[in-house]
């Protein structure tokens, strides 16, 4: 019988390299054109404001607390939400 060991959850982000951390603060009516970053993850959160993101031809909205995990070479495009 083959007995299984746990890893530590340090074994789990030994491939993962933080490449850059920043933050924004943009002003009203802002816009991101439509891009895209080929070689990486981007994860994303949204302390305050509201705003809309296309990802690969999907529309989502978000909200302070959201979090966004988009993959490598998906097309997004980003925009404040007006109504807010």
């Amino acid at each position: 019988m083959k007995t299984q060991t746990k890893s530590s959850s340090e074994d789990y982000f030994n491939d993962v390299t933080l490449l850059w951390a920043s933050r924004f603060d943009y002003s009203s009516n802002w816009r991101l054109k439509e891009h895209l970053h080929k070689d990486f993850y981007q994860i994303i959160y949204c302390m305050s404001g509201e705003g809309n993101v296309s990802v690969d031809s999907n529309s989502y909205k978000f909200i302070p607390t959201s979090i966004l995990f988009i993959r490598p070479s998906s097309l997004q495009k980003w925009s404040e939400d007006s109504r807010s």
